[in-house]
């Protein structure tokens, strides 16, 4: 009776809404350059009309002075936009907004099933659903799962707890239940949750419009500093709304959620646990690798090799570009690598794995090489317990000690 008496106390204290804010002002600055770099070509344009007039300029050709620059923002933002379907296609597939309007038919039937799945785990797991909003005005969908009581500090908001960074074609939706009652009867929080443009995770309406809601913020904020923002502004979720001590945080990342976490951490949670599990190296590297099968093309042939040196280098262009190697070195928290041989979609020779170097051999967890995917399986058992026994060491819970 006191224990139940006290896991509803607890979950009461769970923050439903929070709103999170920017870090620093260099992170609001930056987040905000091409806005910054649209008011000067405006002012530069309407300079350049007030010199020559509207008439010579339009019969002249000095109108490339005023279009060849707006058409190299609009080509970068597209482009950005283009490259960001193959790399994040959960936008694609789970979108409320945009992409919703374009396939209505699919969009109801998954739509259905995901609110089916939600409920599921809502009612089975006792999932608090609780959303998140960005300094940048997106309301990010994800739901709290309280661990069990188990030791000092655990069956707490306050307690160990775990962020799930989705890799790039998922939902928290569709995340295995068993995953959440591995970590749950392990008295570990568990928060999951979906980049904006997934599914619930929408900008907030203009003018009443969804639609136009999307479209602003996606111009103003381009896609891979917007997921970016979503990580930080999940962290800070669970590290001030919570109240959860930063080391007792373990940033868990999928393929490009791997990559997301580190980016969004690195800066202002460095001492984070963080679980980077069958992640690249460098998104370029990953892009060259695929660029050619992803249109089916040889990529031993020359048009192959062609789009996969195209590939890497719209990558940097466009400011996709996520290094996770660099990044991964500047963090100080408990941390280690998760990875396969045989995975098809990030090989060793992309990895993180391969690219970090010197991982002590405590801190790496090789995954079996089985027959088909072994990119989004889920772990064997043996595999389990090995991941556990990480978590628990990271997260220091009852029983186990922190190793340098």
């Amino acid at each position: 009776m006191e224990s139940g008496l006290r896991v509803l106390s607890q979950r009461s204290k769970v923050l439903r809404n929070f709103r999170a804010t920017w870090p620093t002002i260099t992170d609001m600055l930056w987040r905000g350059r091409f806005l910054f770099y649209d008011v000067a070509l405006l002012a530069y344009s309407v300079q350049v009309l007030r010199t020559y007039g509207i008439g010579a300029i339009i019969r002249s050709p000095k109108i490339c002075l005023i279009a060849l620059p707006w058409a190299g923002r609009a080509c970068h933002r597209l482009l950005h936009f283009l490259l960001s379907i193959p790399v994040l296609p959960a936008q694609l597939i789970f979108n409320h907004g945009i992409f919703a309007k374009m396939f209505p038919k699919n969009f109801e039937s998954v739509n259905s099933e995901m609110k089916k799945y939600a409920v599921f785990l809502q009612k089975n797991f006792e999932g608090i659903p609780v959303v998140i909003s960005t300094p940048d005005g997106v309301n990010l969908s994800g739901m709290f799962f309280l661990g069990k009581e188990r030791g000092a500090g655990t069956g707490s908001i306050h307690g160990p707890s775990i962020i799930r960074f989705n890799g790039n074609g998922e939902a928290w939706e569709y995340i295995d239940p068993g995953s959440v009652r591995d970590y749950v009867d392990q008295g570990i929080n568990l928060l999951v949750f979906n980049y904006r443009g997934v599914n619930e995770s929408t900008w907030a309406p203009v003018f009443g419009s969804q639609v136009l809601g999307e479209l602003i913020g996606r111009y103003t904020t381009i896609e891979r500093d917007g997921i970016v923002l979503d990580c930080m502004s999940v962290i800070q979720y669970v590290v001030k709304g919570l109240g959860v001590k930063e080391d007792k945080v373990l940033l868990l990342g999928h393929s490009i959620g791997g990559a997301f976490s580190l980016q969004a951490s690195v800066k202002h949670h460095p001492r984070a646990c963080i679980c980077s599990s069958r992640s690249f190296s460098k998104l370029s590297c990953t892009v060259r690798e695929h660029a050619a099968e992803f249109l089916g093309v040889s990529p031993t042939s020359w048009i192959g090799k062609f789009l996969k040196w195209l590939g890497g280098t719209l990558v940097h262009v466009t400011g996709w570009e996520l290094n996770s190697v660099e990044v991964w070195h500047k963090t100080n928290g408990f941390k280690w690598i998760e990875f396969c041989k045989k995975d098809h979609i990030i090989p060793v020779k992309t990895s993180l794995y391969e690219a970090a170097g010197g991982v002590e051999s405590n801190r790496v967890l090789e995954l079996e090489s089985l027959r088909g995917d072994n990119h989004n399986r889920a772990l064997t058992i043996m595999e389990l317990r090995e991941h556990l026994a990480l978590v628990e060491t990271a997260l220091s819970l009852p029983g186990t000690s922190k190793q340098g």
